[in-house]
Formats: C-alpha cells, sequence, structure tokens
C-alpha cells in the first residue's frame, strides 16, 4: 500500500497498476463492524430509492462467503452473521417500522413495498446466478 494514500500499486507484466480503495478491515475486525461501516449506509440508500450492490473479491480462501454470509453459510443465525443476512434484517425491519407509520397515518395496507435481490458469483470471468437453481450450480455461465 501506498504510504497516506488509499491505494496500492501493483507491478506485473503490463506495467504497474494502482488500485484505490475505501476501507480495509484487519484480522480482528468484527462482523458487526464491517456491516456499519459497509452495509448499513446502503441499506439507508435502498430505502431512499437507490439501487445498492455488496461485491466481495479476493483469492479463493481469504473469507469472502464468511464475511458476506457467516459461519456455516448462515445456516445459524448468531453474532457472527455476515454481511447479507444483518443487511437484509436492517432492510426488513426498517420496512416493517415504514409500513406501521404508513398504517397509522393512512390506515392499513396503504403502503407497499418491493425488495428485489440478486446473488451473483464471478468465477473465471463467468458470471453465475446462484438463485437461479440447480442449472447455475453446474459452473454453467448465466447470460
Amino acid at each position: 500500500a501506498d504510504a497516506g494514500t488509499s491505494a496500492v500499486t501493483i507491478a506485473g507484466e503490463g506495467g504497474q497498476k494502482t488500485h484505490s480503495y475505501d476501507v480495509v478491515f484487519g484480522p480482528e475486525a468484527t462482523q458487526e463492524e464491517v456491516f456499519q461501516t459497509c452495509a448499513l449506509p446502503l441499506v439507508s440508500a435502498v430505502l431512499a430509492h437507490t439501487n445498492a450492490c455488496l461485491f466481495a473479491f479476493g483469492q479463493t480462501g481469504a473469507g469472502k462467503t464468511h464475511t458476506m454470509i457467516g459461519p456455516e453459510g448462515g445456516r445459524r443465525r448468531g453474532p457472527e452473521d455476515g454481511v447479507l443476512p444483518r443487511a437484509a434484517a436492517e432492510l426488513f425491519r426498517r420496512i416493517a417500522r415504514l409500513e406501521d407509520d404508513a398504517g397509522a397515518a393512512l390506515g392499513p395496507g396503504r403502503a407497499a413495498y418491493e425488495v428485489r435481490a440478486s446473488f451473483l458469483e464471478v468465477y473465471c470471468e463467468n458470471v453465475f446466478d446462484l438463485l437461479a437453481g440447480p442449472a447455475s450450480s453446474s459452473r454453467e455461465a448465466s447470460t
């Protein structure tokens, strides 16, 4: 990393490339800290009618799945939940509160919210839709 900047310069066959970044978390960072820094602002943005994307990048074994979903692939809820379950829980908690507020002001059933999500994997320069079902799990690229 370049001292005093938010960038790293890597020398390669094609010359040097500089990549910038916003935040780096060390191994002592908690799931809550990553959520608060990276995902919570996106939940607020989504409720302000903006699309959002959480993207994890790194080599195999770097901890992307643990960070995004949590231990055991997110099968159990707990204090080590990843960024995605935390973001979904916060989003639906806020939607419920907005619906309650709208119901009190306008009457029950007067507010409606629609949430759409994609869960994609980029592997060997191919994109896989992880919500598409068994065909995608065979590593056949999405079109």
